[in-house]
C-alpha cells in the first residue's frame, strides 16, 4: 500500500477535528503571503474533506478541489454544496501530478501538506511544470506545510512547539488526544505510517530545487498547520 491507497481509506483523519482546525490556521496564515480577490480562480490539489473550500469560496470567484481519494471528493462535495462557485474533482492516483486535464487557467494553486507523501522531489518538479502550464501569467502557487529534516532532538523541540502553538491558539486538548492516539493506538493510520516514508526537505534542499527549475520562489518559515517549524514554498509564475 502507498500514500495515494491510504488516502482511499483513510478513517482517522477524514472526520478529525484537528483538521478542521488545521485548515482554519493554514487559511489564516495563507491570506497574510497572499490576497485572496473576488477575480481569483483558486485550484486546491489535495482537498481533503473541504474545510479549506468553505473558507475559500465566499471570497473568490471560483475554487476547483481535486483530490485522489475518492471518499474525500465526495466528502467535500457534500461540504460544499452551497457554494455554487465550488467544483470538485478527482485526481487519478496513476497521473497525480498532471494536473492539465483541469480547466484553467488559474491565479491562485494550493498544494498543502500533500507532497511529502510523494515518492520524490521529481514528482514534485513534475508538479510545479504542470502547475505553469494551467496558470494565469503571474499566478501564485503555494506548497505549503513541508516537514523538515530532523534528528531525535530535533523532533522532540518540533513536538514541543506544535504544542505551545497549540496552547496560544487554544486547541491543545484536541491536538494531545489526536497525539495520543496516532502513537500509543493501533490505528489504520499508526500500523500504516510505522511501514511507509515520506519526503523531509531543508532550506539547502528547496534552493536547488528553485536553482534547478529557475523558479520565481521564495521560501517561508511560519506555521501554516498545527505542526510549528515547517517551511513552505511561494512561487509566482
Amino acid at each position: 500500500m502507498n500514500w495515494v491507497d491510504y488516502w482511499s481509506q483513510d478513517d482517522f483523519w477524514k472526520d478529525s477535528q484537528l483538521w478542521e482546525i488545521n485548515s482554519k490556521l493554514f487559511f489564516k496564515c495563507a491570506s497574510r503571503v497572499i490576497e485572496f480577490k473576488k477575480s481569483d480562480s483558486v485550484l486546491d490539489i489535495g482537498c481533503g474533506p473541504g474545510h479549506v473550500e468553505a473558507l475559500l469560496a465566499p471570497l473568490v470567484k471560483s475554487v476547483y478541489a481535486i483530490d485522489v481519494a475518492r471518499q474525500f471528493v465526495d466528502i467535500c462535495s457534500k461540504r460544499c454544496k452551497d457554494n455554487m462557485n465550488v467544483r470538485v474533482g478527482h485526481l487519478r492516483k496513476d497521473v497525480y501530478t498532471n494536473l492539465e486535464e483541469y480547466a484553467g487557467p488559474f491565479s491562485i494553486i494550493l498544494c498543502v501538506s500533500v507532497v511529502q507523501h510523494y515518492r520524490s522531489m521529481s514528482e514534485i518538479e513534475a508538479l510545479i511544470s504542470s502547475a505553469k502550464k494551467i496558470a494565469f501569467p503571474g499566478a501564485q502557487m503555494l506548497i505549503a506545510d513541508l516537514p523538515l529534516e530532523r534528528g531525535k532532538l530535533g523532533f522532540i523541540w518540533d513536538a514541543l512547539s506544535s504544542y505551545f502553538l497549540s496552547i496560544r491558539k487554544g486547541y491543545a486538548q484536541i491536538l494531545l488526544c489526536t497525539a495520543f492516539a496516532r502513537w500509543f493506538q493501533q490505528t489504520r493510520y499508526k500500523v500504516f505510517c510505522d511501514k511507509a516514508t515520506q519526503l523531509y526537505f531543508t532550506t539547502d534542499k528547496l534552493k536547488l530545487l528553485i536553482s534547478r527549475m529557475g523558479l520565481n520562489a521564495r521560501i517561508i518559515r511560519g506555521d501554516f498547520s498545527v505542526y510549528a517549524n515547517r517551511l513552505s514554498l511561494l512561487i509566482q509564475f
